[in-house]
């Protein structure tokens, strides 16, 4: 679960680095691609919380099908 912490951290600094970089259209997607990392990094830190205040309790199973459908 750190390695999928850290890895959603790196994403979000990429992709923040990526919106500087690009022109206004392709913004939006940039910033909604951010948000849903947040939200899934938020998920992940919840869970951990969550699974250190249960001891012996297994770790909680997450769907990483965040994906929104492609339009």
């Amino acid at each position: 679960m750190e390695t999928e912490k850290q890895e959603l951290i790196e994403d979000i600094n990429k992709l923040e680095s990526a919106l500087k970089e690009t022109k206004d259209k392709q913004k939006e997607e940039i910033k909604g691609k951010i948000e849903m990392k947040r939200e899934r990094l938020k998920a992940v830190e919840q869970a951990q919380i969550e699974a250190s205040i249960e001891p012996g309790k297994t770790e909680p199973i997450i769907s990483t099908d965040t994906k929104k459908p492609r339009r």
